[in-house]
């Protein structure tokens, strides 16, 4: 075939209407996998997981404008998507975009996903040339085709969202959007108007959930038809979906290494109708569907479907249940296990709230100054115009923690003579004594530099490098990484900055107050006058609470003051900087541990480490 003719064809095709063939039917015939992206290669085959088959084709389906997927991972979210961008590139092209949560998630999906599909399908592969440079018309996040374009764009970014109309819409992981694009508003709005210009417009919404209050995905899944993927019972019919609550899970637990290790033996699936059980092969012989809890939504446009791991041929029932045990008791993976494997929202524990009168009737007479138990000392400290405020906190195995002692050091931190700075490094060079005898001292603390004497915290910090005591600076916001090192300029200077997100600290801090019992996750105070845990220390560490916000046309979870409580916020601060400092670095604590049994260990690495490790352990653990 000449140019010509091929641009004839082109030209001809761009005004023809598409093909009637299915997202499925589609995939079925032209897309193929690559060991890059995906365990299965080759052709693309629909029977491998027969639920992502009515997603793709309410893709085409007629009156269906939006569909949502609300999912957990290792369904094949991603591939469903990029099924039905493959049909529209091939078939139906116009004008596409992908929004990602953030520019760098937008850069590797193009590079991941998009690019090796492009170069895998023989359908695909002419239609999209290779990105060759920003004068070229495909680079990494812009795709031109023969009718059309594929721009991959960040919900942080305003102006990618509102630079052209758009008739295809992809949001992909919308619950992993900020508030505001760029303080724009809601991205999932912005990105919406764009599509207003198409009477046949098509918007697709796929995340894994978040936080119930928050959940942007749960509302639009609600907003839709609610369809669930539900399997044939194989003894009396009955469908059903699969619920977490309906597995039976048969396991050992046992210890290895200082931790707790699970062997998952047998994991069978409970008919919530009959009451008999199966096994995971048996179930996997049903032929499931998709059934609808609110089909008049249909009437608006709106197709809506929910799935979890276990009805994924990818995820396997023993591997999820392990992480389940895993995950028990820690709250914030339980988060991550519900979220990502059942696919739902996470509402947090229904548990009746521990009062600060509560936790100060509760307090313990220590056997010594360092109760056992205790692996780690590290100490958090609130810096005030005119005093330094501490906590220093013993922790152990599973986050269990032992408030070891509280105060405040009177004087302004600024001050010349820099006497508040000597009161504290007598803390920091202080030995905290055992029961055994043995000496512990604080192996890290974090100092707040976000008042008004930052650069006299920068200054005293860099002073105590040697004794491991850092600045830090707090960072709100949901779904941030807890402690990383900051790349700033301050660090040139010889100050290493930590960013703390203090959101995430206090929610695992107020979770760590309502456990019960002691054991994972407990919290331990003293009793002993001298130790500072004082009836308006409790109060303090409830002295703010989480909210729900509306910013910028979305629904936030927000730390605020609580008003209910007159006592101020620096005993959550304090508690929250020394969970920080423990949580930031690869402690082991296992070689504490069996250096304070006087046990050895023989660990296999490059002399450099060990020194390094011995100099950490011996600072912190002194016999």
């Amino acid at each position: 075939m000449s140019v010509v003719d091929r641009m004839r064809m082109e030209i001809m095709s761009m005004w023809a209407p598409p093909p009637d063939i299915t997202v499925s039917e589609w995939a079925e015939r032209y897309r193929f996998l690559s060991s890059e992206t995906s365990s299965s290669t080759g052709r693309w085959k629909n029977d491998k997981a027969p639920y992502q088959r009515e997603i793709m084709d309410a893709f085409t389906q007629k009156h269906v404008e939006r569909i949502v997927v609300e999912s957990g991972a290792q369904c094949g979210k991603s591939e469903i998507m990029m099924n039905m961008i493959g049909r529209i590139i091939d078939l139906d092209p116009s004008s596409v975009m992908m929004v990602q949560p953030t520019q760098d998630m937008a850069e590797e999906f193009s590079k991941r996903r998009f690019s090796v599909m492009f170069n895998i399908c023989p359908t695909l592969r002419w239609k999209v040339a290779e990105a060759k440079g920003r004068s070229s018309s495909n680079t990494m996040r812009f795709k031109s085709f023969p009718g059309g374009s594929l721009s991959i764009a960040s919900a942080q970014s305003a102006p990618e969202l509102r630079s052209k109309p758009i008739r295809f819409l992809f949001l992909d992981e919308v619950d992993a959007y900020p508030p505001s694009a760029g303080g724009d508003g809601d991205p999932v709005e912005l990105a919406i108007a764009r599509t207003e210009t198409f009477h046949n417009r098509k918007i697709a919404m796929f995340s894994t959930p978040g936080n119930v209050k928050t959940s942007r995905i749960h509302e639009e899944y609600l907003n839709g038809t609610q369809e669930e993927w539900q399997i044939p019972c194989p003894k009396c019919g009955q469908y059903a979906f699969m619920k977490f609550e309906d597995f039976d899970c048969e396991y050992d637990e046992y210890e290895a290494g200082g931790k707790r290790q699970f062997a998952v033996k047998n994991v069978k699936w409970r008919c919530p109708n009959c009451k008999e059980s199966f096994r995971e092969s048996t179930i996997g012989k049903q032929r499931g569907k998709w059934i609808a809890h609110n089909e008049r939504a249909l009437e608006k446009g709106v197709r809506s479907f929910h799935l979890n791991a276990f009805a994924s041929p990818w995820a396997g029932w023993k591997k999820i249940m392990t992480l389940w045990l895993e995950s028990k008791g820690n709250p914030e993976k339980e988060k991550v296990f519900i979220n990502n494997r059942l696919g739902e929202p996470y509402s947090g524990k229904a548990d009746v709230m521990t009062t600060a009168e509560e936790l100060y009737n509760r307090r313990e007479d220590y056997a010594a100054e360092v109760p056992d138990g205790v692996l780690v000392l590290t100490m958090g400290v609130d810096v005030q115009g005119n005093r330094l405020e501490y906590e220093v906190v013993g922790w152990g195995r599973e986050d269990e923690s032992w408030g070891i002692a509280r105060g405040i050091i009177p004087g302004r931190p600024d001050d010349e003579s820099g006497r508040v700075w000597t009161d504290l490094d007598a803390l920091i060079d202080r030995k905290w004594m055992r029961a055994d005898g043995q000496a512990m001292k604080i192996l890290v603390t974090f100092v707040d530099s976000g008042g008004l004497s930052t650069e006299t915290v920068y200054e005293q910090c860099m002073r105590r490098t040697a004794k491991r005591v850092f600045a830090i600076k707090g960072e709100t916001g949901s779904g941030k990484e807890y402690v990383r090192q900051s790349t700033l300029t301050q660090k040139k200077r010889g100050v290493i900055l930590f960013i703390v997100a203090v959101d995430g600290g206090k929610d695992a801090i107020h979770h760590s107050l309502n456990v019960k019992k002691a054991g994972a996750w407990y919290s331990h105070f003293p009793s002993a006058p001298e130790a500072g845990y004082t009836r308006r220390y409790f109060e303090g560490l409830f002295s703010e609470r989480l909210e729900v916000h509306n910013t910028g046309g979305r629904q936030t979870l927000k730390w605020v003051k609580n008003t209910d409580i007159s006592a101020r916020n620096e005993p959550l601060d304090c508690r929250n900087y020394a969970r920080a400092a423990f949580k930031g670095f690869q402690i082991d604590l296992q070689a504490i541990e069996d250096k304070l049994a006087g046990k050895k260990r023989i660990i296999r690495q490059s002399e450099a480490q060990a020194k390094r490790k011995r100099r950490m352990l011996d600072a912190g653990v002194q016999a």
